[in-house]
């Protein structure tokens, strides 16, 4: 039996609550830029300047998502600590995508999600590319802790505005 149960699920019941309802991984407004330092992806360009600007949230009906244009951001890893815990054989549901991308030569975009010491997306995209949506599901190999670091990354080459939706944690 899953005993994860929010607090609010779990005052004043007896016992563990299972819980089979996905847990956001993270909070949209919580993203903060890591410094060269702390970023573990090795492809960071000695001068990385992305702007606040260059990420915004938006909604799409009652889901809250970032979108980084990369105008004037060619290179950005993101950080934040997890908002809830993962155990082994969880499933993390991952949604991102893109606008039309465009470069004016033929380039590649890079994105990546990184959960501690668990690579849930390693994907490159080929530029110019069609708009694209796609959801990655990924099972676990570990137990994540609550607060463990996560990592957004993206590198791109052009133009272009790219999508990232919440991940989240689906008990097994």
């Amino acid at each position: 039996m899953n005993c994860r149960a929010p607090l609010w699920i779990a005052i004043g019941i007896a016992g563990c609550t299972p819980v089979s309802e996905p847990m956001d991984l993270t909070d949209p407004f919580d993203w903060q830029q890591a410094t060269a330092s702390e970023d573990p992806f090795p492809d960071r360009p000695e001068n990385v300047e992305c702007p606040t600007s260059a990420m915004v949230i938006e909604f799409e009906e009652d889901t809250a998502f970032l979108e980084i244009d990369t105008t004037f951001c060619s290179y950005v890893t993101l950080t934040q600590e997890t908002k809830a815990e993962i155990e082994e054989g969880d499933t993390v549901v991952f949604r991102w995508g893109h606008r039309d991308l465009d470069a004016p030569n033929p380039a590649q975009g890079h994105v990546a999600l990184l959960i501690n010491d668990s690579l849930v997306v390693d994907q490159t995209v080929d530029i110019p590319a069609s708009e694209m949506d796609t959801v990655v599901e990924f099972e676990m190999p570990e137990d994540v802790p609550m607060g463990s670091p996560i990592w957004l990354h993206l590198h791109n080459h052009g133009d272009n505005q790219w999508l990232f939706y919440t991940p989240q944690v689906q008990p097994q």
